[in-house]
């Protein structure tokens, strides 16, 4: 299989097929088996009923308080209920329990043959930021402390508990200042090792720290209910929605690419056993059956704003035939699962989401969370909006330009830093850490300064007591320690601030050669595709056309593998949604040599209704691009996309040759890459060296 598809057949492309079992066993092939349910009443405040099937925004509407009524309760002795869900833990719960987007978060498991120290790697990772630095920290210093009482305490050189621990910390730091060194065989033994130690504990912070930045992680944002909605005049459908939550404006930043969709309903059945399955007499018990729901559309091109994920309830659903109040007094757990290819870090990202019967409401559909601001052409995406719900219609989505985010549910303040860094350009982002290198100094300069006494300079340095104490901090954060300029051995004021700085300087190395490391690595396609999409004729059919090239002066983009999706509204539910529309030529070898794709329009087309941009802006229609290549340069997956709306459709023209093929080179000119001609015209294009 080309390796540029992998992710797109995973994705997108058909699941894999299980096998036919006879009809006989088609209720019990979702049970989960070897598993024994036990439902014990739970202790303490968790025997209060666990059913509330409205949500409290809700509370007060008196709709909500009949359904409220109507609906039977479910029992106390629930398998899944709230409490079960990894979101409704409270922080230092999550905190300690280290959250790891899993349907069962609490497993206890006894006789496990994996050791539970082999995971350290994992809970680290799994960290978030604050907590993973003062574990980090309290390792830097507790390395520290334990060389300086060695040091004082087996070779009591220095002579001082206090410049034991100068000299550790300056020598872990590799600061060195020279105003306390060891002088005795013991002393330099022990430095030595602390020496190696300081090595080794750095290159492993500093490969954690590349880790993290590097691991990817999904800014989803799941309603925190789901919908059972009319579907049509025949069916119902279960509706979840989801929210891309990036603070980024770009439109063409932080999107997800072939976002993929799976739903999974576990459920606590009454089942009969007989000796065929149990080789036991014929019983009635609770069992755990698992069924994977079938979506509408699993799979989008792209996924930047927020979407719905449609579960038709129709005869081969496990839901169908329920009424709100069996619903109510199911003992269920829903699990919606996102994958996808972040376009920031181009690689696969997941995040997950569960929901009880609690979470159900019956008779209610989404309620829109953008607004459109027609004077500055953004698409306002409230989030407090995410889960409100109503019983009107969807509007459609208007065009935009930018998304601006409001009261978002998750703030990666820090890693948007890192991910903004891999958009800026160079120039701009060593015009940062020069900027930050500064004001770091000045500030422990002023720090510094404010304490002039504790600094011990070389009597021949001749400057003002804030430039010392500026010359200082850079020796200091930089870890070079020339001796020159150095903090009193027996000062604890300046020492604290000195230890201080010397870790901040390690870790901005640490950040800055992980930002570093990450824009060289990064993977980028550098595909240019065409302005504008022409709708022309082909003998006789009407054709839709654009185009798509690769910029690169060195390397090439191999396998190259082209989608192209629709943005339109569905009439049964009222919802926007993505459709896939096929293309005469998906894939090309190569597109150093820039490719035209072309879609047939046709009587199953999604534009086959559409006869002029009129008709476009009316339906707001927008076309999405994507594509998935090889680069050749990294071995790895890259994309490339981009999004057209109705003003940038052509009618009547034709794409004019922008390219000549030689003996022995190829010419393309892409001042003619988006040129547009009459579609009746001839090709007249000639290359300027012929």
């Amino acid at each position: 299989m080309p390796a540029s598809k992998k992710r797109i057949q995973r994705g997108g492309g058909p699941a894999v097929a299980g096998q036919q079992v006879p009809a006989a066993l088609r209720d019990w092939v979702h049970i989960w088996h070897g598993v024994r349910v036990r439902q014990e009443p739970p202790s303490g405040s968790e025997a209060a009923p666990v059913s509330r099937l409205l949500h409290q925004q809700q509370r007060n509407s008196d709709e909500d308080l009949r359904r409220s009524r109507s609906a039977e309760p479910r029992t106390a002795t629930s398998i899944f209920h709230s409490g079960s869900r990894l979101e409704a833990l409270s922080f230092w719960q999550s905190f300690v329990r280290l959250p790891a987007n899993s349907l069962f978060p609490h497993v206890h498991s006894s006789s496990n043959p994996r050791r539970r120290y082999k995971d350290f790697l994992y809970v680290l990772l799994n960290m978030r930021w604050p907590a993973l630095g003062t574990v980090l920290l309290a390792v830097f210093l507790v390395n520290i402390v334990v060389f300086a009482v060695v040091v004082y305490g087996v070779c009591h050189d220095p002579d001082t508990l206090l410049k034991s621990f100068n000299l550790s910390y300056q020598t872990f730091s590799t600061i060195g200042f020279g105003i306390v060194y060891p002088s005795t065989t013991c002393s330099n033994i022990v430095m030595v090792v602390e020496s190696f130690a300081s090595m080794l504990v750095t290159s492993a912070i500093t490969g954690l720290v590349f880790a993290k930045f590097a691991k990817p992680r999904a800014k989803v944002a799941f309603s925190n209910v789901c919908v059972i909605q009319p579907y049509g005049k025949r069916y119902l459908a279960l509706v979840m929605r989801v929210a891309n939550a990036t603070q980024s404006k770009d439109v063409t930043h932080d999107v997800i690419m072939e976002a993929n969709f799976k739903v999974h309903l576990l459920r606590i059945e009454q089942k009969q056993s007989d000796k065929q399955w149990a080789h036991a007499k014929t019983t009635t018990s609770n069992v755990l059956c698992s069924y994977n729901l079938k979506l509408l559309q699993h799979n989008f091109i792209t996924f930047r704003m927020g979407l719905a994920v449609v579960h038709i309830i129709n005869e081969e659903s496990p839901l169908f035939g329920m009424s709100e109040a069996d619903l109510a007094a199911s003992d269920m757990i829903i699990e919606i699962a996102m994958s996808g290819v972040d376009s920031t870090l181009q690689d696969t990202v997941s995040e997950r989401y569960t929901y009880t019967a609690e979470d159900i409401r019956w008779g209610f559909r989404f309620a829109e969370m953008l607004e459109f601001d027609e004077f500055n052409s953004d698409v306002i995406m409230d989030f407090a909006q995410l889960s409100a719900i109503e019983t009107t219609p969807i509007d459609y989505t208007p065009r935009f330009l930018r998304v601006s985010p409001i009261n978002i549910p998750k703030s990666y303040d820090f890693m948007r830093l890192y991910n903004s860094a891999l958009y800026v350009r160079w120039p701009r982002i060593i015009l940062v850490f020069v900027i930050c290198f500064i004001v770091i100094n000045v500030v422990f300069a002023l720090i510094y300064w404010a304490n002039m006494k504790e600094i011990t300079p070389y009597p021949d340095i001749v400057v003002s007591d804030f430039e010392l104490a500026f010359f200082m901090s850079v020796h200091t954060i930089a870890t070079i320690g020339y001796g020159s300029i150095s903090p009193d051995p027996t000062a604890v004021y300046m020492n604290i601030w000195v230890l201080i700085e010397s870790s901040l300087g390690i870790i901005a190395v640490t950040i800055i050669t992980g930002i570093a490391w990450a824009k060289f690595a990064r993977p980028r396609a550098h595909i240019h595709f065409s302005t504008n999409i022409a709708v022309t004729s082909i003998y006789g059919h009407r054709c839709l056309m654009f185009r798509a090239g690769n910029t690169r002066h060195s390397g090439d983009v191999h396998e190259n593998f082209f989608r192209i999706g629709v943005i339109l509204t569905n009439r049964k539910t009222g919802l926007r949604q993505i459709y896939d529309v096929p293309l005469v030529r998906a894939e090309w070898p190569s597109i150093k040599l820039p490719a035209t794709l072309i879609h047939v329009i046709d009587e199953s087309s999604p534009f086959y209704k559409f006869q002029s941009l009129d008709q476009l802006s009316e339906s707001r229609v927008a076309v999405i691009a994507l594509l998935t290549g090889l680069d050749t340069t990294f071995s790895e997956n890259v994309y490339a996309r981009k999004m057209y709306f109705w003003d940038d459709f052509a009618f009547g023209v034709q794409f004019d040759d922008f390219a000549v093929l030689r003996r022995d080179c190829i010419e393309v000119d892409f001042e003619r890459f988006d040129a547009l001609i009459p579609e009746d015209t001839d090709h007249t294009w000639s290359p300027r060296s012929a």
